[in-house]
């Protein structure tokens, strides 16, 4: 029986649905904090669909060049009075049937059009006789237009207008990604930074406690005087203020990383901080040209497809003038006959003339364009200059934070030294107790700002990448 109820047990056990999977907890590597952003990051999200939108506009695009097919059928009859007609007819009925192709050729703007028709007829008779007639046709027929929509300029437009379009979002993509990457890597960075700087602040809260308790003993043993005292209590409460400052920017960075990834309990990877340093020191900075970034050619894109738009709008002021041309095949018309000779040959050639006097709105759209495609020619310029001040001043920032860096680094040192030479005097009663507690507050007080400053040559390389790539 206990063999049975454990096999149940078992089952029961398989059977059950598997759980939801726990949040993701401990170190979270840098790329994997990216891959979940551009998974779930809404500007990623809404850019795709922008890409997806302009790849079914191209689809919409080509519709012109679509083949459309016609048939139809209709049935006729018609009644004589057979003593008024010499002949004897008394009735005629029948069907007319056709079938007909037509495409646009885009890349010509010529339409062509292929009709077959196929007409049956019978005839009767008042002495009660029949007649059968067949007539079978086939039409071929073409329009080409030589102005307006000079060999397919305005259908052209079109196809090409949309392929650009969604050139250009795909490239639009690239740069928000590139984008999106470097702003979440910054914000990886900043949660490194403030887990170290808030760290560092609790540190020396609790170095300071224990000074102020050991000078309240002094103090109450009279062999400390109470400006120590209050010295030691003011960076006590000094402190405490910093401590709370960077939790509360550490809160609102882990929220911001929550917001995105969904995960709790999750911690970055320390190192990444020293190996993107590494990267943005060791950078070798280049005065890249604009003509190299992905700005320049989706503007130069968008230039030729404003400069395309012009002439087609400038093509559309012209009038209509079409050439047109049919052949047609048709069977001889013999009567009780259904074979399909084709012995007939009728063909037409001609043009055809329209124009719109005043023709204002062409004239308007034409205008239009070729404002717009001056004002985008210098949009371009100025986001050229825009460029290279940027970059400029990127550089420059880079080279300054390089130095400041350095500086900071031998302060750093200096005021370790110092704090140590400090600490013997004091306690040889040579110098007080304030002197200590201002080097030891400048010692926290620079190793903050060489945080800071690395984060800031870092934002400084992630802003040149940026510049350069997108």
């Amino acid at each position: 029986m206990k063999k049975i109820i454990f096999l149940i047990l078992i089952i029961s056990a398989v059977s059950l649905p598997a759980q939801e999977e726990k949040p993701q907890t401990g170190i979270i590597k840098q790329n994997e904090f990216m891959e979940l952003v551009l998974k779930k990051a809404p500007e990623i999200v809404m850019e795709k669909l922008s890409v997806e939108s302009d790849k079914i506009n191209v689809k919409s695009a080509s519709a012109g060049d679509d083949v459309s097919l016609s048939a139809g059928s209709s049935y006729f009859g018609k009644e004589y009075d057979s003593t008024a007609s010499q002949s004897g007819l008394s009735g005629t009925n029948g069907f007319n049937n056709y079938a007909s192709v037509s495409k646009k050729f885009s890349g010509t703007g010529t339409q062509l059009t292929g009709t077959m028709n196929y007409n049956t007829s019978v005839s009767e008779y008042a002495n009660g006789s029949e007649t059968e007639l067949y007539s079978p046709s086939a039409t071929v027929s073409m329009r080409q237009p030589l102005l307006n929509n000079f060999f397919g300029k305005v259908d052209r437009y079109s196809k090409k207008s949309a392929q650009t379009d969604y050139e250009i979002s795909k490239l639009n993509y690239s740069i928000k990604e590139k984008q999106v990457i470097d702003y979440y890597s910054a914000l990886y960075l900043e949660w490194i930074i403030y887990r170290r700087i808030a760290a560092y602040n609790a540190e020396n809260t609790e170095k300071a406690a224990g000074l102020y308790t050991q000078t309240q003993r002094k103090f109450n043993a009279r062999l400390a005087e109470n400006d120590d005292l209050q010295k030691a209590y003011s960076s006590l409460l000094a402190n405490r203020q910093s401590l709370e400052t960077s939790r509360l920017k550490l809160t609102e960075i882990e929220n911001e990383i929550f917001n995105v990834t969904g995960l709790t309990d999750i911690i970055p990877d320390e190192k990444y901080l020293d190996e993107i340093y590494k990267a943005a020191d060791s950078e070798k900075y280049e005065n890249v040209d604009f003509s190299k970034t992905l700005n320049y050619r989706i503007m130069n894109m968008t230039l030729e497809k404003l400069l395309l738009s012009t002439e087609t709008s400038e093509n559309g002021t012209l009038p209509d003038f079409d050439i047109i041309a049919s052949l047609t095949r048709k069977d001889s018309d013999d009567v009780n006959s259904q074979a399909w000779d084709f012995d007939k040959t009728e063909y037409t050639i001609g043009f055809e003339f329209s124009y719109k006097f005043g023709n204002n709105s062409s004239e308007a759209a034409y205008e239009k364009a070729v404002n717009s495609l001056e004002i985008y020619r210098e949009t371009v310029k100025q986001t050229e200059t825009d460029y290279r001040i940027s970059l400029d001043d990127t550089l420059k920032g880079i080279q300054t934070y390089k130095k400041i860096i350095d500086y900071q680094e031998k302060n750093l040192a200096a005021l370790q030294s110092a704090l140590a030479t400090e600490r013997k005097k004091y306690a040889q009663a040579r110098i007080t107790l304030s002197n200590v507690i201002s080097t030891e507050n400048s010692i926290a007080s620079m190793r903050t700002s060489i945080l800071n400053s690395k984060m800031i040559l870092v934002n400084y390389y992630l802003r040149y990448q940026t510049l350069i790539r997108q």
